[in-house]
């Protein structure tokens, strides 16, 4: 019976598909002898057929094929329409809001209701008629032949120029998968140059080994054949889009990034770039046909949308809401410009861009313009270097370039530009760095605070003669105490006080006065500070001095205050400056231990600090150790006691908390005591970590139940297994072996 029903359910099958073709055959006479209207709707159809298998390839697959491939759920659609929007538009909305204002959010939000809408009358129109699944399926729906041949081109147009790529089905990506590879091999060749894989006496480039690795994983995705598989890759483009907007919240709630006053309600000029940025942050959407023929159920379509723009909407708009607040009317075209090069989620968010495809041409353009403009076309051939990679293009222009033939300083402010010339400045002859100096000095300030062009500035300080070191120090003279405030300026004033000579360097210091504790408090004038404590001798510079001392206390509980009271106990010597800091960090080393930030300048004491000002901390603490060790900043300069104090020190510290009963047992489930804890097992001395072993080891099984209570399990099964406690359980004298056999904690060995 079931093999009958097959039957019976094939018959229909093979007679529709026989009825097509006999339809097909009577038709074609009449194609050819009469252009009736019935004709080219024959003709039509059977050109969409073959124009659907050419264009679609192995994403156009049997309806049994798709209903396979469908069965696998539509869980996955959300995370691949989440990825089609989120791209590297997200970082440009911070950038928007300063083109718009803050109203211009409005416009997010409206381009979000029109994407959601447009979803909803892009669904209807794919079930207004069986076999409608594309874009082009559309246009043909609409308009015939020449509306598939005109939405075609504009896909294929946004595709291969505009650089949007995107790896799925019923896009040919051969040409456009080769520009990425190029681009790939290209900067991760020069973000690692001596990068080489060697096989016997075979080695290969950097250059060579990144496009191998970048095709290994991006091409096995153009042989997907349905959408829904393409979800796990989307994954990683949706972690991605999280993982940069959640580094920009980090850089701004975390390390405290401080907010900028400046802001406009509405910028009228700017709102056709901020239409144009928000807009681009939807351009997946031509995507969206794809997503709907490779869902399970297609009817959740909306839902599906819904999702996918509503999560990418909170997205944008956080971004674009928290990098307008951290960076205000200073805010560049990425936001990743922006973050503080020295903090880890700053790296993670440009790491994380880096691996983002970006359109080689722009930058190539960019670079070949300004090459363009400057005096060296008459030296360099740009004809049919459009298509080259950046890396190609620069190493074409380094040979046959010098540095004195480079005299325009837009290309300082390029980012490809830039690297070029930082290149040259390090093989440049002392000739060709006399001939580029001219522009360099009186564009100085532009390129000081320039996001490209300080790298130059700094570059140039390094290699800069006696007679050009003095004359750009006097170009920036008078600006020090702006440039201090500035992002890309601080690390110029910074080289600077690095590189000239002691009178110089006092000058430079001397702009600041009156502005010390302002610079202190500012994320990048306290980097300007802390240079100059560290190459200036103190007696060059008192009122740095006073002012800081008069605010010892609250600078070192300060994110910034912090370090240059470190840099203080580091390079200020008067025994003066010393006692008075020393004085009044033992004074308040109990606050400070508790203290969020004051905490890193006891535990730099502890760690680098004299004998005696170790034990003055460590007797200030006695008494409130087990306290202190359950808390989150505390509990590290518990640790700096147990490993920096003496042996007697240390003795005293573990009686202390091991004596504490219940609590010692308390301390190895918390999350900070059991930090503590385990530094108490690296530290003590045998006899007493036969002791403390035996108390932990009652409490083993229990232990194992506490999510932080299996670190300490972890680490006396590795001290009793992998030998490596510093005394065998088994091979101790009689009180040893007496301490062993202790049945609870409370009993205090101690």
């Amino acid at each position: 019976m079931a093999s009958r029903r097959g039957v019976e359910n094939e018959t229909p099958r093979k007679e529709t598909r026989e009825k097509k073709k006999k339809d097909e055959l009577r038709l074609a006479p009449q194609a050819r002898s009469s252009p009736s209207r019935t004709t080219a709707r024959a003709y039509t159809a059977r050109s969409r057929i073959i124009y659907n298998k050419h264009q679609k390839g192995n994403a156009e697959i049997s309806r049994k094929g798709d209903r396979e491939h469908k069965a696998k759920g539509k869980e996955n659609d959300r995370p691949t329409g989440v990825n089609v929007l989120c791209g590297v538009g997200v970082l440009s909305t911070p950038y928007a809001v300063k083109q718009g204002g803050w109203l211009g959010l409005i416009i997010l939000a409206l381009l979000a209701v029109l994407a959601w809408y447009t979803g909803i009358l892009l669904k209807r129109c794919l079930d207004s008629k069986e076999g409608l699944e594309t874009y082009p399926d559309i246009g043909h729906a609409a308009f015939g032949t020449t509306g598939r041949i005109v939405i075609s081109v504009i896909l294929y147009m946004e595709l291969f120029n505009i650089g949007n790529i995107f790896i799925g089905p019923n896009v040919s990506l051969q040409a456009c998968c080769i520009e990425y590879l190029i681009l790939e091999s290209d900067n991760l060749s020069k973000l690692f140059p001596n990068a080489h894989l060697t096989i016997g006496t075979f080695t290969i480039n950097a250059h060579i080994l990144f496009a191998i690795l970048t095709t290994l994983i991006v091409m096995p995705t153009t042989w997907l054949r349905d959408l829904s598989c393409l979800s796990f890759i989307s994954a990683g483009g949706v972690i991605a889009s999280i993982v940069i907007v959640a580094c920009l919240f980090w850089v701004g709630l975390v390390d405290h990034i401080e907010a900028k006053d400046e802001g406009t309600a509405l910028n009228l000029p700017g709102i056709p770039i901020a239409v144009g940025l928000y807009g681009y942050c939807y351009s997946g959407h031509g995507v969206f046909p794809n997503i709907y023929s490779s869902m399970k159920k297609r009817s959740q379509f909306p839902a599906v949308i819904f999702t996918c723009i509503a999560l990418s909407t909170v997205l944008f708009a956080g971004a674009a809401i928290m990098g307008y607040i951290m960076f205000g009317e200073s805010t560049e075209s990425q936001f990743t410009l922006n973050l503080p090069s020295n903090l880890v989620a700053s790296k993670i968010a440009v790491w994380t861009t880096v691996i983002t495809a970006e359109n080689v041409a722009e930058a190539v353009d960019s670079i070949i313009d300004k090459l363009k403009k400057s005096d060296v076309s008459n030296v360099v051939y740009f004809d049919g270097w459009e298509g080259l990679g950046v890396s190609a293009v620069l190493r074409a222009v380094a040979e046959r370039l010098t540095l004195g033939q480079i005299t325009d300083p837009e290309l300082s402010m390029d980012q490809f530009g830039s690297r070029f010339i930082q290149q040259k400045l390090e093989v440049a002859s002392a000739d060709d760095r006399e001939k580029i100096f001219p522009e360099i000095l009186t564009n100085a300030i532009a390129l000081t605070t320039d996001v490209f062009g300080n790298y130059v500035i700094q570059k140039f300080f390094e290699f800069a003669t006696e007679s050009q070191l003095s004359q750009l120090a006097d170009q920036l003279r008078g600006h020090f105490l702006q440039l201090s405030f500035q992002m890309y300026g601080c690390r110029v004033v910074q080289k600077v006080i690095d590189v000239v000579d002691l009178e110089r360097k006092i000058s430079i210091v001397g702009e600041l006065k009156n502005s010390v504790l302002r610079c202190i408090s500012d994320q990048n004038g306290n980097h300007v500070i802390q240079k100059c404590i560290e190459c200036v001798p103190e007696d060059h510079i008192p009122f740095v001095i006073e002012d800081i001392l008069q605010k010892i206390y609250p600078l070192c509980t300060h994110q910034y205050g912090c370090r240059v009271i470190q840099r203080v106990l580091e390079h200020c010597h008067n025994p003066a400056t010393q006692s008075a800091v020393m004085d009044e960090i033992v004074e308040r080393a109990f606050d400070l231990t508790e203290d969020k930030f004051g905490n890193y300048v006891v535990q730099h004491v502890l760690e680098h600090g004299r004998p005696e000002e170790r034990s003055s901390i460590i007797q200030k603490l006695s008494g409130q150790v087990v306290n202190l060790s359950q808390q989150k900043y505390a509990s590290n300069v518990v640790e700096k006691c147990l490993s920096f104090g003496t042996p007697d020190e240390r003795e005293g510290l573990i009686r202390e908390i091991v004596s504490s009963g219940q609590t010692f047992q308390g301390l190895m489930k918390d999350q900070f005591g059991n930090y503590v804890v385990q530094r108490i097992l690296q530290t003590c001395d045998d006899k007493f970590l036969v002791v403390i072993l035996s108390s932990i080891k009652m409490h083993l099984n229990e232990l194992k139940n506490y999510t932080f209570g299996k670190h300490i399990v972890a680490r006396v099964e590795k001290l009793i297994i992998t030998g490596e406690n510093r005394v065998r359980m088994g091979s101790k004298t009689s009180q040893c072996q007496q301490s062993l056999s202790c049945t609870d904690v409370d009993a205090n060995p101690f």
